[in-house]
């Protein structure tokens, strides 16, 4: 995997105050260029002593791709747990694996480098299953926006982002929207598709796929973005990313609000 190697080391930090957690980040000396995985991780040994050091791929509070890649000692199992990093990072398996091996913690510190953006194939990761007949879209390529640099200020915001949440639920549902952004416009499922694989780490139904596809109504925010929405407590069926966004479009949505229209 290629990356900028301008690293941010986060130390061990148990509480979610913003002040503790800023003040456990620093920004390192660069690892070697050329972003060589191997010589990375020789340099980290070095550095820091690890015996076995292993990589994480994650994303960061807005990130659109695995835009996050980070080291730490899986040796370790003396030093005290990173909580807050453990939390954030626990997306994937050891090494980037979508699945394998698990792991428990990150003790003491770890290492994170921006990860640069894969080339998407658009379609390439759906399939349709229609009357015994499986169809692929076209496929073309497309690049996400890319920014080498972490600010210590973008690290603050991306721990403080996976509090109170499960790290794989939020990459499952941004690899699915990733996904969905990939698709070819103009390309429809035939009508009678049972599945269509729309992520690397599931199978969806049409039902699913349609609700994965769905944004807030009010901001437009896609709900691999919002990790969850919610909906008109009276129709059910409008989505909003926020109680916020509900009560701004409520003056949009009362007019045409199928259960209020009952009463």
């Amino acid at each position: 995997m290629s990356r900028v190697v301008t690293p941010l080391e986060i130390g061990v930090c148990s509480t979610y105050k913003r002040s503790k957690i800023r003040s456990v980040i620093q920004v390192i000396e660069p690892l070697p260029p050329g972003a060589d995985e191997a010589k990375e991780k020789a340099e980290l040994r070095r550095r820091f002593g690890w015996k076995d050091v292993r990589g994480l791929t994650c994303y960061s509070a807005t990130g659109t791709y695995r835009d996050l890649y980070v080291y730490f000692d899986y040796a370790d199992k003396r030093s005290e747990i990173n909580k807050v990093a453990t939390n954030a990072f626990k997306c994937y398996g050891l090494d980037g694996a979508q699945v394998g091996k698990e792991w428990n913690h990150i003790r003491g510190s770890c290492v994170v480098v921006r990860a640069e953006p894969p080339v998407t194939r658009v379609g390439g990761m759906f399939q349709f299953f229609s009357s015994n007949v499986s169809s692929t879209p076209p496929s073309t390529s497309t690049t996400h926006d890319y920014d080498p640099t972490i600010s210590i200020d973008e690290m603050v915001e991306t721990l403080m982002f996976f509090k109170g949440k499960k790290a794989s639920t939020v990459a499952r549902s941004r690899d699915i929207e990733r996904t969905q952004a990939s698709m070819p416009l103009g390309f429809n499922p035939p009508n009678d598709a049972r599945l269509a694989y729309v992520s690397p780490s599931t199978v969806r139904n049409p039902d699913q796929v349609a609700r994965d596809r769905e944004k807030c109504l009010q901001c437009q925010k896609p709900k691999g973005m919002a990790i969850k929405l919610y909906y008109c407590p009276c129709s059910k069926d409008v989505p909003y990313c926020s109680r916020e966004c509900q009560k701004a479009h409520w003056k949009v949505h009362k007019v045409t609000c199928s259960a209020r229209k009952k009463k």
